[in-house]
């Protein structure tokens, strides 16, 4: 999936869907505004949310142009075992 600067990739609050991998780009993590972690090439996020079975601690947006790969909370729990 691509996104452009300023996208909101995940929203704090919402249910945990998704593992994501950054393919090339930066995203920023923010709570209330304040960025509390960074993201760029080979990073990945919303790794949390699925193992905790919780929602989203975080939101998260695209600080510039970035492609992300994204795995389903079904077959991110089967590469788990």
């Amino acid at each position: 999936r691509n996104f452009e600067a300023g996208d909101e990739i995940i929203k704090r609050g919402d249910f945990g869907k998704d593992f994501v991998l950054v393919e090339f780009g930066r995203a920023e993590a923010r709570i209330e505004g304040n960025v509390v972690m960074s993201y760029e090439t080979t990073n990945f996020f919303g790794e949390l949310a699925l193992l905790k079975d919780a929602p989203r601690a975080a939101d998260v947006v695209a600080s510039e142009h970035c492609r992300l790969l994204v795995l389903g909370a079904e077959s991110f729990r089967r590469l788990l075992g």
